[in-house]
């Protein structure tokens, strides 16, 4: 049982991360870094400036659309972390309880022939996706997206292993109940006092930080970490926009 007598979302539901979106400008922002961290550009969106990048099981959508939200967003953060993508057994029946539950409804309605992916409101209007594993050998990639013809990176021998750890800005007085609200809805288990982590083996871990007094109001994920192969060097890539930064690293 969780806190507060409220069983978590069954973690045999949740099967680690399927895939972060990232929010940015242009590809060309974006492109040189991911590559330089061994992914490669591998799907379009069949209808959107939205992107595909990977690296063995590893995703990163990256989000160039026109829409106006996500370019306001964009305007206001710079280059982002939009949301995390958790991999479900069964994605519908989790967005389900996770609305009696009390989570906001923000699911993405798709347009004609194109999958419609559950989702609740997160940190600072961010999203939380859900996406079903892949069964049949046919994915969500495989629906909305027209595959890229893969040209050869350099850096591709550079293997990460898993996402490693995800950086929150929070308002000092809405920590707590950040802390609770994913180890209630999604039974993350406490680290420590900022620190939550998904149960399972390679499963990111959440780590929340108070934000100070001269940032905006604003709530955002700031930090990205992977966790690289053995020989993986150690890198810190730091996007910056006016006073906030989304900082990725390895490792």
């Amino acid at each position: 049982m969780g806190q507060n007598g409220i069983e978590p979302l069954s973690t045999a539901n949740l099967l680690g991360i399927e895939f972060i979106e990232i929010v940015a400008p242009s590809l060309d922002s974006v492109t040189p870094l991911l590559n330089q961290l061994g992914f490669t550009l591998s799907a379009k969106h069949r209808r959107k400036d939205v992107f595909l990048f990977r690296q063995n099981q590893l995703k990163i959508i990256i989000n160039c659309s026109q829409d106006p939200a996500l370019q306001a967003y964009v305007a206001d953060m710079g280059i982002a972390l939009f949301a995390l993508a958790f991999k479900c057994d069964d994605a519908s029946a989790a967005h389900a309880e996770l609305i009696k539950r009390g989570a906001w409804d923000s699911s993405n309605h798709s347009g004609p022939m194109e999958v419609n992916i559950p989702g609740i409101e997160s940190v600072g209007g961010t999203l939380i996706y859900l996406v079903d594993q892949v069964r049949d050998d046919l994915s969500v990639y495989d629906i909305d997206f027209k595959k890229i013809a893969a040209t050869e990176n350099a850096h591709v021998s550079h293997t990460l292993d898993h996402y490693e750890e995800f950086t929150v800005q929070v308002d000092p007085d809405r920590a707590a109940t950040w802390v609770t609200f994913f180890e209630r809805l999604f039974g993350f288990q406490a680290v420590d006092s900022q620190c939550l982590q998904l149960p399972g083996q390679h499963s990111a871990r959440l780590r929340f930080v108070e934000m100070a007094a001269t940032q905006h109001d604003n709530e955002f994920f700031s930090n990205v970490t992977f966790k690289a192969g053995e020989h993986h060097p150690a890198l810190q890539q730091t996007l910056a926009s006016d006073d906030r930064a989304f900082a990725i690293e390895v490792v």
